[in-house]
C-alpha cells in the first residue's frame, strides 16, 4: 500500500475529527451554561474514538504529498470542534484503560507534529493551543491517587514538554532549527500554576 494513497484528504479529516469531537465530547462534564448531554457515551465508544484519533493523526502525519495539507486539517479541527479540550477532560474518568489511551495519543500527536523540522514549523501556531487545552487536565493527572494513572500523566507530561519545548536544541539526527515554540520553563510554570493554587 502506497504512502500517498492512504492519505486522508483535508475535507474527511475534518469530518473524521467532528465525528471523533462528538462522541468525546458526549461524555465531557458541560462547561458554563452548556445543558448536560442526555446520555454520555459508554467508555468503550469513547475508547474507540480515541483510538481512531490516534490512528488518524498517525496517516495525517505520513510522510507524501498532501501531508502538510492533512496535519494543519487535522490540529486545526481538532482544536475548533473542541476535540481538543474534549481529549483533555478524559484524563478525569476514572478507568485507566482511558487515562491511558488519551494520554498515548496526546504523545502520539505531539510526537507527529511537534519538533523543529521544517512541516513542524508551520505546525507550531496550530498544534500549541491543542497542547495548551490539555495543560490543567493533565497536571491534575500526573498527582492522581491512583499510582497508574499517575504514571501515565507524569510521562505525557513530560514527552509534550519535550517535543514541544526548546527547538533549538539539536535533534538526534543533527539537525537544528527554531520555531516558536514555547520556552520549557514557561511552560512548566504554565503546567504546575494549577496545583499550588
Amino acid at each position: 500500500m502506497s504512502t500517498a494513497s492512504s492519505l486522508p484528504t483535508p475535507v474527511s479529516v475534518r469530518e473524521s475529527v467532528a465525528s471523533i469531537a462528538l462522541v468525546l465530547s458526549s461524555s465531557s462534564p458541560p462547561g458554563p451554561g452548556a445543558p448536560a448531554s442526555p446520555t454520555p457515551a459508554p467508555w468503550t465508544d469513547r475508547f474507540e474514538a480515541i483510538s481512531s484519533l490516534s490512528s488518524l493523526a498517525e496517516r495525517c502525519a505520513a510522510p507524501g504529498p498532501g501531508s502538510a495539507e492533512a496535519s494543519a486539517a487535522f490540529l486545526e479541527s481538532l482544536r475548533q470542534s473542541g476535540g481538543a479540550v474534549a481529549l483533555g477532560d478524559q484524563l478525569a474518568d476514572l478507568r485507566s484503560k482511558i487515562t491511558g489511551a488519551a494520554t498515548s495519543v496526546m504523545t502520539d500527536i505531539v510526537q507527529h507534529f511537534g519538533g523543529a523540522s521544517d512541516g513542524h514549523v508551520a505546525l507550531a501556531p496550530l498544534l500549541f493551543p491543542v497542547v495548551e487545552s490539555w495543560l490543567a487536565p493533565l497536571s491534575k493527572l500526573t498527582i492522581n491517587g491512583n499510582k497508574l494513572m499517575g504514571r501515565q500523566g507524569s510521562n505525557c507530561l513530560l514527552r509534550v514538554v519535550a517535543h514541544c519545548g526548546r527547538p533549538d536544541v539539536a535533534h538526534a539526527d543533527g539537525r537544528g532549527g527554531s520555531c516558536p515554540c514555547p520556552d520549557p520553563s514557561r511552560l512548566l510554570t504554565r503546567l504546575l500554576a494549577p496545583l499550588v493554587d
